[in-house]
């Protein structure tokens, strides 16, 4: 085999290359024990798929009384607020005998959030009694009359907010 320029060019570089390195000891790049252990996470069987328990009717009843509770409590809070609002828009200086009409016309707007409040509560019971008895075929119909309630609080908060903002202007 002849050597020419081209052929001795890679071993040459080679060669002044392997005395760049600076002397001392050097990290091994062996897996570390954390990867070591992320790869056997990755080998793991795959988790049993979660069976669910049959829906109980009593919990069905429970979820559809609170949703009953949160429904029955839109039209009270609606009228009330409705009152709170104008009340509020015709309050004077703070302290006044229109202030204080006004801040009661809100407070009983805000009594008339109860039955949102109780049903969420309600709400809350149940899925706390989900999570420690085991999911079951309920769980989805609960989560989902709990964000259609949290739904009813907020725009309840909101308007409450409104007219709280409006007394104190």
């Amino acid at each position: 085999m002849i050597l020419t320029p081209f052929r001795l060019a890679p071993l040459v570089l080679f060669v002044f290359a392997s005395g760049c390195a600076a002397p001392g000891t050097f990290p091994s790049l062996n897996p570390r024990p954390i990867e070591a252990k992320a790869a056997d996470l990755l080998n793991e069987p795959a988790p049993k798929p979660i069976v669910l328990a049959p829906s109980d009717p009593v919990v069905a009843r429970q979820i559809d009384a609170a949703m009953k509770m949160a429904q029955d409590s839109i039209a009270p809070f609606d009228a009330a607020a409705a009152r709170a609002e104008k009340a509020v828009s015709a309050a004077g200086a703070a302290e006044s005998e229109s202030w204080v009409a006004a801040q009661m016309a809100v407070s009983d707007a805000e009594q008339a959030r109860a039955g949102a409040k109780s049903a969420l509560a309600d709400l809350d019971s149940l899925l706390q009694r989900q999570i420690s008895t085991g999911p079951s075929a309920d769980l989805a119909p609960l989560q989902q009359a709990i964000r259609d309630v949290v739904a009813l609080d907020a725009r309840q908060t909101d308007r409450m907010a409104t007219l709280l903002g409006g007394l104190n202007r």
